[in-house]
């Protein structure tokens, strides 16, 4: 089961994760604000925008998260996700640099085409093993990268910098 968490615009990667969800045969579950497409590919349920309790809950019971989003930051979707234990999905972006630096096999970088997002899907969907140890990585990513601790010494370092 892929999970999908945005709003349901263009910048998203809506189409690509439908795209990809068609291509891997993987159910794909979709929440967050927007009109969904007119037609979607078998497998594929839209949810709306839920609070965050039931999101949480949606992670907890998903095998993978995809967002092949474009040109935004290294969304906060992705950080829960990860911290939920999911291995990840997105597209290969070097802006996630930073963000994806040690993340080992818990991120899958992949291109921009519903083919290659299928392809990330079925990495983890289909060899148990692999997708227990992204899993497992995923939670210690999140732990290392993106705890208060580690954000707090991420801005003493820049008000050094900006001082020095």
């Amino acid at each position: 089961r892929a999970l999908f968490v945005g709003r349901l615009v263009a910048k998203k990667g809506l189409e690509l994760a439908l795209g990809a969800a068609a291509a891997s045969g993987a159910e794909l579950i979709v929440a967050g604000p927007g009109r969904p497409p007119p037609s979607a590919p078998a497998g594929v349920r839209f949810l709306g925008p839920r609070p965050r309790e039931a999101v949480a809950e949606l992670y907890r019971a998903a095998d993978i998260f995809v967002l092949p989003s474009r040109g935004e930051g290294f969304p906060v979707t992705v950080q829960e996700a990860l911290a939920s234990g999911l291995p990840v999905v997105l597209l290969d972006d070097p802006a996630y640099a930073p963000y994806v630096d040690g993340a080992r096999e818990a991120i899958r970088l992949v291109d921009a085409t519903p083919a290659a997002v299928a392809a990330g899907i079925r990495s983890l969907a289909e060899d148990p093993d692999a997708r227990e140890r992204a899993s497992a990585q995923a939670a210690e990513h999140a732990r290392a990268r993106f705890s208060w601790e580690h954000a707090a010494a991420e801005h003493e370092r820049l008000y050094e910098r900006v001082r020095a």
